[in-house]
C-alpha cells in the first residue's frame, strides 16, 4: 500500500528500495528494471539484481529525476569553477541530500512545517509564562478596544486565504513539439486542412494569405520566439541475465551497445566472444543459422496439422502448404529457446500491462500461433485475418499459410509499436526478428516461389509494417487516449493568440489534457504549476487569452469557428499595419520595447512620462519585483531601468537619440 515513484499511484504490491523512501510498482519494476516486485524473497534479500535505490542514486529515468540530475550537474559545474578543480576533486557539502529526493510524496515537508509550528507555539507559551503583562501599545487604529460579542467573547479571527499565484509569462512551445494523438498506429488529428490556413476572429474566419481580409491587420507582425526544443528522453536498459551463463548475480557487467545483452565480466573474459565498436559477437549470430540452430527440412505434414485441416485435404495446395506450416511450427520452437524467446512465447498479461489492448489491436505470440494451427482456428469463419485485401483466387490453405507468416511478423511488430525504441524489450524484439528472418531466408523463402500469391501477400504485409513504423517518427511525442474518449466529444484546438491561427487539434478535452501533461513532463515551461489534478481545469480556462497554456489558447473547435471566444486584447506590444507607430515622433527620448517579441511598444518625450508608464506597468504585472516603498520613485526608475538592465516581464525602457527632422533645401540665392 505504497505510492509508485513513476506513476504516482498507490498500489497493493510495490518494491520498496533500501532507502526506505522510494518504491516502484510491479509494472514499472518490469518496464524499468526488467524484473518483477514479486521476485523479491524476504529470506534472501540479495535475490534481486540491484541492492540500491535508483532514485537516490540518480539512475531513475523519469522526467523529474532527469531534471534533478541536470540541476545537480549544474551545481557541480558551478562548484568546479569556484574551486578551480575537476569533478573528482570538488568538495560539495550536502551532496547526498542533493542526490536523494528531499521529500516522499510531499509528506516530509508537511511534517517538518507542522513540527516547526509546534516548536514555535511552545516557545511562545514558555515565554508567556515567565513574562509580566505588558501595557497595550499605542495603535494607529481608531479602535480603543477589541470588539466584544454579547457573550463577552471576542470574535474569531477569519483566516486569510492565500491568493492563487498568477501566470508566469513564458515563451511559446514550438508547434512541432505538440504530441501526436494516436489511435492504434493512426494519427487521430481531426484537423481540416483548410482550417489550418485561416485566421480566426470573433467576426469570422479569413484567408491567412489574403492581406485585404478584415482579420489580416489583427495578426502580430513581430517574429515568434519559442522555447528551446527538448529532445525525447528514451530509456535504454538491459535485461539482467548474463547472456553466457544465463544467471543474474550482482557481479559487474559488460553491456552491448546494440542489443539488450549483458555479460558478467568473468564470463566474458573466459569466453571467446569479442565486443566491437557497435555490437557483441552474439549480435552477429542473430543474422545467421549456426549448427546448433538448424532444423530438419520438413518433407511431410505434421500429424496435428494434418488432422486439424483434414477437411481441406482435397485442395490443390494442401501438401505444399501443410509442409510449410509444419516447418514454421519447428521454427517457432527454436525461437522460443533462443535469446529472449521467453518474452514472446506467451500472451502479454493485460492485467499487468493495462493499456496494452488500447495500443495493440491484434495481440499475438508464438504459443497462440501454434495453438491456433492445432485447433484449425486459421481459416474458420470467425477468423480475423491479420491482412487486408486477400486475393480471392487463393487456395484456402494458401490463405492459412499467409496468415500464419504474417502473424509471426505481427509478434515483433507489436513489440516495436508498444515499446519505446532502445528500451530493453524493443531491442529484445529486434534480436528475435533478426533470428526469424534468418530462418525465413534459409527454410521458407525459396519454397514460397511455389506460391506467388503467398509470397506477394507476405511482401505487401511487411511493406505495410515498415510504413507504419516509419510513421512513428523517432523522437516524436505521442499520447494514447483511452478508447471511447473521442466519441461524441468536442474537438479542441490549440490557438495562437498572436497569429490567430490553429497550430494543433485534438479529438477531445481528455486528449488535450494528456497533451498538456506530456509537454509539462517533458520539461517545457508553463505559465502555471500544472499537475494531473488541475490539468483539466487549466485546459478549460485556457480559452481565456489572459490564462494561456504554454503560450496558447485552448478552445473548443466549434466555438472557435463560430466566433464564441475572446481574442487577446489590443496588445500594446504589437505593431501591425493599422496601429500607428509610437516612435514616429522626432522628439522621442525613451523607447519602451518588448524583448521577447522584439516589438517597439511606444515612445516617451520625457523621463516623467516614461516613469508614469512604468508605474502603471508595475501595478498591472504579476511578475513585478516587490520593491520597498522608498524605492518606487523616479530616481530608482532612472537608475535601474533607464541606466540599468532591469525589466518587467521582458519589457524594458531605454534611452534613444532624438530623431532629426530632415533639413529642407534652401532656395538658390540670386
Amino acid at each position: 500500500n505504497e505510492v509508485c515513484h513513476i506513476c504516482h499511484n498507490r498500489k497493493d504490491t510495490v518494491l520498496c528500495f533500501p532507502c526506505g523512501r522510494h518504491a516502484y510498482c510491479d509494472y514499472h519494476c518490469g518496464s524499468r528494471l526488467s524484473f518483477r516486485a514479486g521476485d523479491y524473497d524476504p529470506k534472501n534479500p540479495t535475490s534481486l539484481p540491484i541492492d540500491y535505490c535508483p532514485v537516490c542514486t540518480l539512475h531513475c529515468t523519469c522526467s523529474r529525476c532527469i531534471r534533478r540530475l541536470e540541476t545537480l550537474a549544474g551545481k557541480l559545474e558551478e562548484q568546479c569553477n569556484k574551486q578551480q578543480c575537476g569533478p573528482g576533486e570538488v568538495v560539495m557539502e550536502g551532496l547526498t541530500q542533493l542526490c536523494a529526493d528531499g521529500s516522499r510524496h510531499g509528506i516530509t515537508n508537511n511534517k517538518k512545517k507542522s513540527k516547526d509550528k509546534q516548536d514555535k507555539k511552545r516557545r511562545r507559551s514558555d515565554e508567556g509564562d515567565d513574562s509580566t503583562p505588558k501595557p497595550p501599545s499605542a495603535s494607529r487604529s481608531s479602535r480603543s478596544s477589541p470588539i466584544q460579542l454579547e457573550d463577552g467573547k471576542p470574535p474569531k479571527k477569519q483566516r486569510k486565504s492565500e491568493p492563487t499565484p498568477g501566470p508566469v509569462p513564458v515563451l511559446k512551445v514550438h508547434p512541432s513539439e505538440f504530441p501526436v494523438e494516436l489511435v492504434g498506429l493512426t494519427d487521430a488529428d481531426p484537423s481540416d486542412p483548410e482550417d489550418m490556413t485561416k485566421i480566426f476572429t470573433p467576426g469570422g474566419a479569413f484567408d491567412a494569405e489574403d492581406s485585404s481580409s478584415p482579420g489580416f491587420p489583427l495578426v502580430t507582425k513581430a517574429a515568434s520566439k519559442y522555447q528551446d526544443i527538448i529532445e525525447v528522453q528514451i530509456e535504454k536498459s538491459f535485461l539482467m541475465n548474463c547472456a553466457l551463463c544465463n544467471e543474474e548475480g550482482t557481479d559487474e557487467r559488460i553491456c552491448c551497445s546494440n542489443c539488450p545483452r549483458a555479460f558478467h565480466t568473468k564470463c566474458f573474459e573466459q569466453s571467446t566472444s569479442a565486443v566491437t565498436f557497435r555490437e557483441c559477437k552474439r549480435c552477429g549470430n542473430d543474422r545467421e543459422i549456426l549448427p546448433e540452430d538448424e532444423i530438419l527440412e520438413s518433407i511431410a505434414i505434421n500429424e496435428k496439422i494434418k488432422s486439424a485441416y483434414s477437411h481441406l485435404a482435397n485442395t490443390p495446395n494442401f501438401i505444399f502448404c501443410g509442409v510449410m506450416l509444419s516447418q514454421i511450427l519447428d521454427i517457432l520452437e527454436k525461437l522460443k529457446g533462443y535469446d529472449y524467446g521467453w518474452v514472446f512465447a506467451e500472451p502479454v498479461n493485460t492485467d499487468e500491462v493495462q493499456d496494452y489492448l488500447e495500443v495493440i489491436k491484434r495481440p499475438m505470440d508464438y504459443s497462440t500461433i501454434a495453438l491456433r494451427l492445432e485447433l484449425a482456428a486459421y481459416g474458420s469463419e470467425s477468423e480475423q485475418s491479420s491482412i487486408n485485401g486477400v486475393d480471392a483466387n487463393m487456395d484456402p490453405m494458401e490463405v492459412i499459410l499467409l496468415n500464419v507468416l504474417c502473424d509471426v511478423d505481427q509478434v515483433h511488430q507489436n513489440c516495436f509499436i508498444y515499446n519505446l525504441k532502445d528500451s530493453a524489450f524493443y531491442r529484445a524484439g529486434v534480436v528475435q526478428h533478426k533470428k526469424w528472418n534468418s530462418y525465413f531466408e534459409k527454410y521458407i523463402k525459396e519454397r514460397l516461389l511455389g506460391s506467388m500469391s503467398v509470397q506477394s501477400g507476405f511482401n505487401k504485409f511487411r511493406l505495410n509494417c515498415e510504413q507504419a513504423l516509419a510513421a512513428l517518427k523517432n523522437g516524436q511525442r505521442f499520447i494514447k487516449p483511452k478508447q471511447g474518449n473521442g466519441v461524441n466529444c468536442r474537438q479542441y484546438a490549440v490557438f495562437d493568440p498572436d497569429t490567430k491561427r490553429i497550430i494543433k487539434q485534438y479529438t477531445s478535452k481528455a486528449s488535450a489534457r494528456l497533451a498538456a501533461l506530456a509537454l509539462h513532463s517533458a520539461g517545457y515551461q508553463c505559465e502555471w504549476d500544472l499537475t494531473e489534478q488541475n490539468a483539466k481545469s487549466r485546459v478549460d480556462v485556457a480559452r481565456d487569452a489572459k490564462k494561456l497554456l504554454f503560450g496558447y489558447q485552448w478552445i473548443p473547435t466549434d466555438d472557435l469557428k463560430s466566433g464564441k471566444f475572446k481574442m487577446k486584447e489590443a496588445d500594446p506590444y504589437v505593431r501591425n499595419s493599422e496601429l500607428k507607430s509610437p516612435t514616429n515622433n522626432a522628439n522621442v527620448l525613451i523607447l519602451k520595447e518588448d524583448t521577447v517579441s522584439g516589438a517597439e511598444i511606444r515612445g516617451f518625450e520625457s523621463e516623467e512620462s516614461a516613469y508614469q508608464d512604468w508605474l502603471q506597468e508595475r501595478t498591472s504585472s504579476v511578475a513585478a519585483p516587490d520593491d520597498n516603498a522608498e524605492d518606487i520613485n523616479i530616481s530608482a526608475f532612472v537608475k535601474s531601468y533607464l541606466d540599468g538592465q532591469a525589466s518587467i516581464n521582458g519589457i524594458i525602457w531605454k534611452r534613444v537619440l532624438p530623431r532629426q527632422s530632415p533639413v529642407p533645401e534652401l532656395a538658390p540665392s540670386l
